[in-house]
């Protein structure tokens, strides 16, 4: 017969050899999540035990979803753990649960839990709809032809990044209200300091590292002109002001296409290419005629402004910055007319017009010093009722290059006589018309039938 001390240390060995049960353990959390930047997610899982054992937690991370890679975090022994982060981070975490029971212990792992940490915003197949206001904090990845259905407003120092073809477009009723903010310098009148550095809205290609945050695919990669499509207002009412459009223009339309009335103020065109030699990197369409282009830059790029001649080109937007010109230095005008109802003047003199064959059945003039150039066949006809005053310009050769530079960057400037077919006045001895043929220069032209 046993006695009861052998009773019990039978019991305390049947007990250890039974040893832990094994932790059943479930997340309880998402198994995946997104956060922006100093956002925070508490992960969770909860576990349990059939033996009524004590359990512990050690939460682990690894970079893929193979747990045997994964380390320990120090002091992350609860059976939750919060994350968060101020940079970009993709992280896989698992909490081991083990059971401590009868001398002995078993352990079990959760599933992985993702963690994706980013201030990259990609912009999905779904066109953009609503009015969202977009963040000034992330960078807007736009990975195909994206169309604004209604109202997008782009803040202050918002960095949008675009795929290779990809575009940002208006459709149906539309708008983009782009406004970036320019530098503040300090008022010595005053003895506050207001200096500010510029904020502007940055359009540029996935592969521009310089600016807003780098798109991991691309952190080896280096931007080159027409990279990207472009951006176009096809409804009235949108706004660029203080934005910078680079490295677009890898299809015809430019990189910046008005194709309505649009307002394009104090922004900077640089580094955009021009497949098709009629399109700058602000293309202004006929529908877009009526719209305000003010302040603007030009530099770096292919063509840097092409509109229709009736278009008035104001006489503050500049073809330069300090020494970087474009490399077709010149204003590109559609063969157009200027319609009775038109009074459109050609007074810009950093950079000549490029023009085919214009009919002026309004009014036009060409300002003291303008340089205009026409293209082989192009011609400048003013009809009965037309009005033209030109004062000390000259009309010439698209490749006479004495008079406006080597505005296609070919190193060829042998303009021939009949290069072009020359201007013709219907009524050229009516008081509506004035050229000044003693200041007025008319070069490498057809001879003019009477």
């Amino acid at each position: 017969m046993l006695s009861g001390c052998d009773m019990l240390l039978g019991k305390v060995t049947e007990q250890i050899q039974k040893g832990a049960a094994a932790p059943s353990v479930t997340v309880t959390s998402n198994r995946e999540i997104n956060l922006h930047y100093n956002d925070e997610s508490v992960l969770t899982i909860n576990a349990t035990v059939s033996d009524n054992g004590s359990l512990s937690y050690q939460w682990y991370k690894g970079s893929t979803s193979d747990s045997n890679k994964a380390t320990a975090i120090s002091g992350a022994t609860n059976s939750t753990y919060s994350v968060s982060g101020n940079s970009e981070s993709e992280t896989y975490y698992w909490c081991k649960v083990t059971n401590s029971n009868n001398l002995k212990t078993e352990e079990a792992w959760s599933d992985y839990i993702y963690v994706k940490i980013s201030n990259i915003v990609v912009v999905g197949d779904d066109d953009i709809s609503g009015s969202p206001v977009w963040n000034a904090d992330y960078t807007y990845l736009i990975n195909y032809d994206c169309y604004v259905s209604n109202k997008l407003t782009i803040p202050a120092g918002t960095v949008v990044k675009f795929e290779e073809h990809s575009s940002l477009n208006t459709d149906e009723n539309g708008i983009i209200i782009a406004k970036g903010e320019a530098a503040v310098e300090d008022d010595p009148a005053t003895d506050e300091d207001e200096t500010k550095a510029a904020k502007p809205v940055i359009f540029t290609a996935a592969t521009d590292n310089t600016v807003g945050i780098t798109i991991p695919a691309y952190k080896d990669s280096t931007p080159e002109e027409g990279y990207w499509e472009g951006l176009s207002a096809g409804t009235q009412g949108s706004v660029f002001d203080n934005c910078v459009i680079r490295y677009a223009g890898s299809e015809y339309f430019g990189a910046l296409k008005l194709a309505a009335k649009t307002t394009v103020t104090n922004c900077t065109f640089t580094d955009n290419a021009t497949p098709h030699d009629t399109r700058g990197a602000l293309n202004i369409e006929a529908f877009g005629v009526k719209s305000t282009v003010t302040g603007n830059t030009f530099y770096n790029n292919a063509w840097p402004l092409s509109c229709p001649a009736n278009f008035t080109v104001d006489s503050s937007n500049v073809f330069h910055k300090d020494d970087l010109k474009n490399t077709n230095q010149a204003i590109r005008l559609w063969d157009d007319n200027i319609e009775s109802n038109e009074k459109v003047t050609w007074g810009i003199t950093e950079v000549p017009y490029y023009a085919d064959e214009i009919d002026v059945w309004g009014e036009l003039t060409i300002a003291d010093g303008v340089i205009v150039r026409f293209a082989a066949e192009g011609s400048l006809a003013v009809f009965e009722n037309g009005k033209l005053t030109v004062e000390n310009a000259i009309l010439t050769s698209y490749r006479d290059d004495a008079n406006g530079g080597d505005i296609f960057a070919d190193g060829d400037s042998t303009a021939d006589e009949s290069d072009w077919k020359g201007v013709w006045i219907e009524d050229e001895d009516g008081l509506n018309n004035s050229l000044n043929k003693d200041s007025t220069k008319v070069l490498y032209n057809e001879p003019v039938e009477e």
